[in-house]
């Protein structure tokens, strides 16, 4: 279940779907406001649960670096989106 307010388990499985249509999505741990401002977020069909994986983490992958990956992708996206202007 999800709500514009609170995320729920459904946006984190299509965060880690292998479908190319969910990649780059829904990276909000808790509100997923912060994908709708910076157009990361998808909404799932309810019943919309697909196979999951992360196939550009490595499991041996630094912590520090996995934990920034969100934030670089929104800098990056932001980034273009004001270069547009």
């Amino acid at each position: 279940m999800w709500t514009s307010v609170i995320c729920g388990p459904q946006l984190h499985r299509i965060h880690h779907s292998i479908h190319p249509e969910h990649n780059n999505k829904n990276y909000a741990q808790v509100f997923p406001i912060i994908d709708i401002v910076f157009g990361t977020f998808y909404m799932p069909q309810n019943d919309e649960f697909p196979e999951t994986g992360t196939y550009e983490i490595k499991s041996d992958e630094e912590v520090l670096q996995t934990f920034m990956k969100p934030f670089k992708y929104w800098f990056h996206t932001f980034k273009r989106r004001i270069g547009k202007n």
